[in-house]
């Protein structure tokens, strides 16, 4: 087995480690796959993760690359879709009438 070496603090002393044993904790804001995701949408409320439920004129939130971080929504109406493939798990990209860019979170 593959072994790496590791620097023991300031003794100079050379120690082998062996291979770190990672747990199987879920992954931060997994929800699965993108089927299941929409299949567990039962609450009415469409989460813009399916490209057929989205048209150019309808209201929706999407958030924009610079605020991915925070998370912050942006309202607007769809003017172009722009996800190509029919389905996708962190929303379909979407460039709303203003002119900004963006994945689709909710749709009003």
């Amino acid at each position: 087995p593959a072994r790496s070496r590791e620097y023991n603090g300031g003794t100079g002393a050379i120690r082998q480690a062996g291979p770190i044993a990672l747990s199987s904790a879920p992954r931060r804001n997994d929800t699965g796959s993108p089927q299941q995701e929409a299949a567990g949408n039962e609450s009415g409320m469409m989460n813009g993760t399916i490209r057929a439920d989205i048209k150019a004129g309808a209201k929706v939130l999407i958030v924009l690359k610079q605020d991915q971080r925070s998370g912050k929504l942006t309202e607007g109406i769809v003017k172009d879709i722009l996800t190509k493939s029919p389905t996708h798990p962190h929303g379909i990209k979407v460039r709303l009438e203003s002119g900004e860019v963006g994945r689709v979170k909710k749709m009003k």
